[in-house]
């Protein structure tokens, strides 16, 4: 059998399907990687259309919130006008009341002032009667026989401060008033009576100073209770001297005993 001489067609065409087999081959792969995109861009798709509904139910929430807010600030406003109109309401009253409070006191002061000066005056007519002197100088002036019988234990033991007033401790204020603490007199029972207790001195202290009238001024301090002494008084009481008893006005010594049992 004859060889058959090869042709150039023959390799042509082999050459012609090695070629159409990469092109198809390649096609291939640009569809896997086509249809590989197409299904990153659908998840991306997807994801963006998750995310633009997440984005609208937050719109839709804040377009709510604020809603609420002008709804809310329309009642403050509400509010603010109302609470605006009774304040001006309230300041009108004040201002009457503060009025009124204002006339009452300037009557209450005039009141006042009327009654002080009568005080004074029946102070004054007091003392013209019982010859100028203050109850506490009355009682230093009592012998010491009537004023045993007459004054109690804590009364004589006051009789016994004010009749030694200039030395009793004590510290000079303004204008000349004396000013004795509850030490002192403590430190003066004591040495007049060996012995002192705190009763004892703030009875005594309330005695003299409701025996002192207007010239003796109670104070508290700091620390203790005080005494204040008007100068004048400090002077009759370290001029006052005892009486005899036939030198004694029965009227005056009457006046001082009910003065004595009233404090």
């Amino acid at each position: 059998m004859p060889n058959k001489q090869p042709n150039d067609t023959d390799g042509r065409s082999t050459v012609n399907c090695n070629e159409s087999g990469v092109i198809v081959d390649k096609l291939i792969n640009a569809i896997h990687e086509t249809r590989e995109r197409v299904t990153e861009l659908e998840a991306t798709v997807s994801e963006q259309q998750e995310t633009l509904a997440e984005q609208q139910e937050m719109i839709d929430e804040q377009a709510a919130t604020i809603e609420e807010q002008d709804e809310r600030i329309d009642a403050l406003e509400t509010e603010l006008a109302s609470y605006r109109t009774e304040n001006e309401r309230d300041k009108a009253d004040i201002r009457s009341t503060v009025t009124d409070a204002d006339e009452q006191s300037s009557v209450n002061l005039n009141v006042i002032d009327k009654l002080n000066t009568k005080v004074k005056e029946i102070t004054g007519e007091l003392k013209r009667v019982n010859g100028g002197r203050s109850s506490l100088e009355q009682i230093v002036r009592l012998p010491d026989a009537i004023a045993t019988e007459a004054l109690s234990k804590n009364q004589l033991r006051s009789r016994a401060i004010v009749s030694e007033i200039k030395s009793v401790r004590s510290k000079t204020a303004m204008q000349g008033r004396k000013v004795i603490d509850s030490r002192a007199i403590r430190d003066k029972l004591r040495e007049t009576y060996s012995k002192a207790h705190h009763q004892t001195v703030s009875r005594v202290m309330e005695f003299i100073e409701e025996m002192g009238g207007d010239d003796v001024r109670a104070k508290q301090g700091e620390k203790r209770k005080k005494l204040v002494f008007e100068p004048e008084l400090i002077e009759q009481l370290d001029r006052a001297e005892q009486l005899d008893s036939d030198e004694i006005d029965d009227v005056h010594t009457n006046g001082v005993m009910a003065t004595v049992r009233d404090g």
